[in-house]
């Protein structure tokens, strides 16, 4: 019997690309597979889209829900796929596949892999293409080669958020069996980190990975225009503290002081990362004050800063953890006043 794989795609207001994604998942030469259509609250016409597939496809399902992220929506996919099924693949709805996807993907493993992870690449709006390109490379990893060769690189090369190997949701077919075992794990309420916070226990657990990165066999993330100016997150801090307060003591556990020390370098990056999205913040001088003292007593952020000196962020980054862990309240200010400034003009550069 074919392998049968469930396709989900979590969807909210996302109908000038969905006609894109969809299509190029019903063009697949691989033909058993069920597309799931979640849609999470849309407000645009993405729900009418969705049903119209449904209605014309015998191997397309629509599920409309009350909105609840995105989190909820993939959670609500995993959990009305296919009994049978073997492999999950969840696309974004603004990104595509290319026609032999599966076909090329399920055929090339021999080894019916826990994993199976694809060529990756960035499409922009020009139509120009740029591989992601990993340190780790294409081949078969078994349970020995995973520990030996993967998670030596995996979470963190020592730049901010700098993978070893793809850690996203999409652009890979994972055995359903690993995504229902480790979903639980995500927080239906976090904005930032969900494909981390899924994908790192999947990887931890997997006992096979195989990646093919061949040019017939490729997921295209979209770069849009308006994704290059996100705006404000007022969720990040508290999703960066639940993401990593679920990872931190998995990987602990563990007892692998290469993924202790990757993990930790990567809270360090996801701070970062905060700290410029609060640059963007319009609640006003009290909450921007409130917020860099939050940063500066956070004592996990602390202790890894002490213990592993991040000296491949660049100078702005370092120059923010510099600010973060200043005991001068006056400096942190002065630092993060400028900072944002530097911030706004170069979103106006971009706009």
């Amino acid at each position: 019997m074919k392998t049968i794989v469930s396709i989900i795609i979590p969807i909210y207001n996302m109908s000038q690309y969905l006609d894109e994604c969809v299509r190029s998942v019903l063009s697949q030469t691989y033909k058993n597979y069920e597309l799931l259509l979640i849609d999470d609250g849309s407000t645009d016409d993405s729900g009418k889209l969705c049903d119209y597939y449904a209605d014309k496809y015998s191997n397309v399902r629509t599920i409309h829900k009350k909105n609840g992220g995105l989190v909820s929506a993939w959670k609500r996919g995993v959990g009305a796929s296919n009994e049978k099924a073997s492999y999950i693949l969840f696309i974004d709805p603004d990104d595509f596949i290319s026609a032999n996807y599966l076909d090329e993907l399920l055929h090339s493993d021999k080894n019916n892999s826990d994993i199976i992870i694809s060529k990756i690449c960035k499409y922009y709006p020009s139509g120009k293409i740029d591989k992601f390109n990993f340190v780790i490379e294409s081949g078969y990893y078994d349970r020995k080669k995973i520990s030996t060769e993967i998670f030596p690189h995996m979470i963190n090369n020592g730049k901010v958020l700098d993978r070893g190997i793809s850690i996203t949701r999409w652009g890979k077919l994972i055995k359903k069996s690993l995504v229902v075992k480790n979903m639980t794990l995500v927080d239906n309420g976090i904005t930032f980190g969900e494909d981390f916070n899924l994908m790192i226990p999947i990887l931890l657990n997997a006992k096979s990975i195989y990646i093919h990165e061949v040019n017939n066999a490729t997921y295209y993330y979209r770069i849009r225009n308006d994704s290059m100016l996100r705006g404000y997150d007022n969720n990040m801090f508290t999703s960066i503290k639940k993401v990593y307060g679920s990872l931190l003591p998995l990987i602990d556990h563990i007892g692998n002081k290469s993924l202790n020390k990757q993990i930790s370098i990567d809270y360090i990056g996801a701070m970062i990362l905060c700290y410029k999205n609060n640059l963007y913040s319009q609640q006003g001088r009290k909450n921007a004050i409130d917020f860099i003292n939050l940063l500066h007593e956070d004592t996990t952020l602390n202790k890894y800063i002490n213990k592993y000196a991040p000296i491949k962020f660049d100078f702005i980054d370092r120059f923010i953890l510099f600010s973060i862990t200043n005991e001068s309240y006056s400096f942190r200010l002065l630092s993060y006043s400028l900072l944002r400034k530097l911030s706004i003009l170069k979103r106006k550069r971009q706009e």
